[in-house]
């Protein structure tokens, strides 16, 4: 029995023209902004070390989703986000153990999110649901 979120192909392109654009603009704030580390969830002392390499993997994760978004590469955007949410867990788990303790929910939410979805995808055994 296949499992059905309500996501299709075009659901699929959707979820991944959406995270090209959040992580996209994500990184761009954090580029432009290296004075704001404690969005992220963490002192700055900590913060400030690791702040434009959060800036570059959003930026390119969020250009890698819009490439593979544009190419219809549905494996491409189901892998993409598994590894992402892995990425998620680290983030969440490292606020939770150095930073700001209700700043994590943000991080495993988005995470759990992410997670749900594509759970949804590896479920149904191929590379979009359909309707």
């Amino acid at each position: 029995m296949a499992f059905h979120p309500g996501l299709g192909p075009i659901g699929t392109l959707r979820t991944s023209i959406f995270l090209s654009f959040a992580f996209t603009s994500m990184g761009i704030f954090t580029f432009v902004s290296p004075t704001q580390p404690k969005v992220f969830g963490l002192p700055s002392e900590i913060a400030t070390r690791v702040w434009s390499l959060v800036s570059v993997r959003d930026i390119t994760m969020g250009v890698a989703y819009g490439v593979l978004a544009w190419q219809r590469n549905y494996a491409g955007i189901k892998a993409l986000i598994t590894a992402h949410v892995i990425t998620g867990g680290v983030d969440a788990a490292t606020v939770w153990k150095y930073g700001e303790k209700p700043k994590t929910w943000g991080h495993a939410a988005g995470t759990t999110a992410m997670a749900a979805i594509v759970a949804g995808w590896w479920l149904n055994g191929r590379e979009a649901i359909e309707f």
